[in-house]
C-alpha cells in the first residue's frame, strides 16, 4: 500500500497553537472528559448529507475502544453498514462556523490521518467550541473557510499516520471544548446530534431525522 506524504504544516496562527509536539504515544490520556456537562449553546446535526443512515460504531469512553480516553472520551465513530464502510461518503459540517485545521494531522496527532477542525464562534463555560472530524478519505475545505450545516468538509474514509487506508472506513467526531493544544482541550458529550440523545455503540441514526426520538440498540431478550 502506498504511503502517502503530509503536506506542509499549514500557515495558520490557529494551526500552529494546534500542532503538539511529537510523542511516542498516539492517544493521549491528557484531557478531562466532561461526563455532567450542562446543554451545549450549540445545535448539532448529524455529520453527513441529509437522509443518510449512519451506525455508531463507538462511544464514549475506553470500554469501547483504548483511544476513546481523556480528551477523546466522548468521541463517536460513525460509518454505514456497506460494503467499505461508506468510503467515499460526503462528511459535512455538523454546525456553522469557520475552518481552523484541514489536512493531515501532525506529530503526536498523525493518528487522525487527515482531518477537518471547525470554530463555531461560540463558548463553553468561557472556552471556544470546536468540532473535531478525523480519518478523512479527503479534505474538501480550507483554513479561513466559513462552513455551513450542509458545506461537504471531505469525504469518509480511514487515514491515520500519513497513509489513506490504514483503518476501516469511518468518521471519528468530536466536539471540544478550549483552544491551545489538542491535548489541552476537553471532549463534550456531542448530544443532542440532531434529534439523537442516548447514543450508544449500535445507534442508528438518519440525518435530518425530524423525529425526536433516540435510537439505540434494543437488547437481546
Amino acid at each position: 500500500m502506498p504511503k502517502v506524504a503530509a503536506p506542509a504544516q499549514p500557515t495558520s496562527p490557529d494551526q500552529a497553537r494546534s500542532t503538539p509536539t511529537p510523542r511516542s504515544t498516539p492517544t493521549p490520556s491528557k484531557g478531562v472528559a466532561d461526563a455532567r456537562a450542562p446543554r451545549l449553546p450549540l445545535k448539532l446535526g448529524v455529520p453527513f448529507p441529509c437522509g443518510v443512515r449512519v451506525r455508531v460504531n463507538c462511544a464514549y469512553g475506553p470500554s469501547c475502544s483504548p483511544a476513546h480516553r481523556g480528551h477523546d472520551h466522548f468521541a463517536l465513530d460513525m460509518s454505514r453498514r456497506q460494503a467499505g464502510g461508506g468510503r467515499g461518503l460526503a462528511v459535512v459540517a455538523a454546525a456553522p462556523g469557520v475552518v481552523t485545521y484541514a489536512g493531515w494531522a501532525l506529530g503526536r496527532w498523525r493518528y487522525y490521518g487527515q482531518i477537518v477542525v471547525v470554530d463555531h464562534g461560540v463558548r463553553y463555560q468561557g472556552k471556544p467550541l470546536q468540532t473535531l472530524y478525523a480519518h478523512l478519505h479527503a479534505v474538501s475545505v480550507k483554513v479561513g473557510q466559513r462552513v455551513d450545516r450542509s458545506t461537504e468538509l471531505g469525504t469518509l474514509g480511514g487515514s491515520s499516520r500519513g497513509e489513506l487506508r490504514r483503518l476501516g472506513a469511518h468518521l471519528h467526531f468530536v466536539v471540544l471544548a478550549g483552544s491551545g493544544s489538542l491535548s489541552g482541550r476537553r471532549s463534550l458529550r456531542p448530544e443532542p446530534l440532531g434529534r439523537y440523545r442516548g447514543l450508544r455503540r449500535g445507534s442508528v441514526m438518519v440525518a435530518c431525522e425530524k423525529l425526536p426520538i433516540a435510537l439505540a440498540p434494543r437488547r437481546a431478550r
